[in-house]
């Protein structure tokens, strides 16, 4: 092996290593971001549990009336409701009001609660929305 080649390969690993190093490191101040975004979540998670008096939200859904423990929508993080709740932008001792559609929403939220849906007891059109819904507020 010529040294030419040699030091070709070697500085063509340097540089590779040093792309690698420079992802890591974005990567690593992407991880330290959201650790102080979960941070803030949970002393606003705190907060917000210790000042609501009767523990629960309501949700008007075109017309259709759903209340459920704020627990509830705060045990399911990165949702559209969870940041809802937190983002202080709502009083959530005041029904709020979202243009969607009631049935579907439903269906959402006892999947927030129990953490499963059985998918057969669903004709395909149902399914269709619920995948739409689930994509807009956000839940996995």
């Amino acid at each position: 092996m010529n040294t030419t080649k040699l030091v070709e390969d070697v500085n063509s690993l340097k540089l590779k290593l040093e792309q690698v190093e420079l992802s890591t490191k974005e990567q690593m101040a992407k991880f330290e971001s959201y650790e102080k975004e979960w941070k803030l979540n949970e002393e606003r998670e705190k907060e917000l549990l210790t000042s609501i008096g009767n523990n629960k939200i309501t949700f008007n859904v075109c017309g259709e009336k759903f209340s459920t423990k704020v627990n509830t929508i705060l045990s399911n993080r990165d949702t559209l409701l969870y940041n809802l709740v937190l983002s202080k932008n709502f009083d959530i001792n005041k029904e709020i009001y979202l243009d969607r559609s009631p049935s579907i929403f439903a269906i959402l939220m006892d999947y927030m609660r129990y953490h499963e849906i059985t998918y057969c007891t669903y004709p395909s059109k149902v399914l269709y929305n619920l995948m739409v819904e689930a994509d807009y507020f956000e839940v996995n």
